[in-house]
């Protein structure tokens, strides 16, 4: 889920580090060893493409999203040309489906201006929307990054205390402080390496999110084992997980995963 200044809803997409390549490759071969906190199991979906369509009309990925019913769903309020993608129309939808509504907030590593981030966020918040997805966190080493943060937190909650806040750092070297300031901490796809976090253990399985795709990985995912990747993360104490091909639209077997993954909690 990274970004530019340049905001393209395609941008988004793009990361050079090789990195996540690594991660995604991993969470096929990885052994996958059980976590000691409460295990719990929530689907969530990220798409970043169009809600609505030129004519306004509700568009094929957000009713196929709406029917899936995931516990939230992770979106663009709108896009960088000024056009709004959660219309009124479409957040009501989400909202009588009970689906939680995250929009999408950039800092470029602490290096975009706070006053210009938290009016970002206001805008956002001020329609109703149920948290902030808030991209490009820095791993929080410092005084600077935490009080950094800790503002935009203290931004969100300030529309209400049950609105969340996730931060994205995607990566699994984050230091144990973002605890403090979001109620969900994003590993992106490194969330493979949870058993490289020291401090995992001590909170519950519900404050970690993961995604599986094919963003840094060609390949990795496919429909036969997309609903295995969530399950996995799920095993592995990451308590909100998606498994997608690409962030920009859901890939074809999309009713096909979540209606595994809602058979595979039945199961448990």
């Amino acid at each position: 889920m990274q970004s530019t200044k340049k905001r393209s809803y395609f941008a988004i997409i793009i990361v050079t580090s090789v990195a996540f390549a690594g991660a995604a490759a991993a969470s096929i071969t990885l052994p996958f060893a059980k976590v000691t906190s409460e295990k719990s199991e929530h689907l969530y979906v990220i798409y970043y493409g169009h809600l609505v369509d030129e004519n306004g009309k509700v568009t094929d990925q957000a009713t196929r999203i709406l029917a899936a019913r995931p516990e939230l769903v992770i979106v663009q309020h709108s896009f960088p040309d000024g056009e709004l993608n959660l219309t009124p129309s479409v957040q009501q939808q989400f909202k009588d489906a009970g689906i939680k509504v995250l929009t999408y907030a950039w800092t470029n590593y602490g290096a975009r201006d706070l006053n210009a981030v938290k009016a970002d966020i206001g805008s956002q918040m001020s329609s109703g929307v149920d948290g902030i997805f808030v991209d490009e966190v820095t791993n929080i080493k410092t005084d600077v990054e935490y009080r950094y943060y800790e503002a935009i937190d203290k931004q969100v909650k300030s529309y209400g205390q049950d609105k969340l806040v996730v931060m994205n750092p995607g990566h699994y070297k984050v230091s144990e402080r973002i605890m403090l300031i979001s109620d969900i901490v994003s590993l992106e796809e490194e969330w493979v390496y949870y058993g490289q976090i020291p401090w995992m253990h001590k909170y519950p399985s519900s404050r970690f999110m993961g995604v599986s795709s094919n963003e840094y990985c060609t390949g990795c995912i496919n429909e036969s084992n997309a609903a295995g990747e969530t399950a996995k993360a799920w095993d592995a104490g990451i308590g909100y997980h998606f498994t997608t091909d690409k962030y920009i639209d859901l890939p074809t077997w999309f009713d096909s995963y979540t209606s595994q993954v809602e058979q595979k909690k039945t199961m448990q």
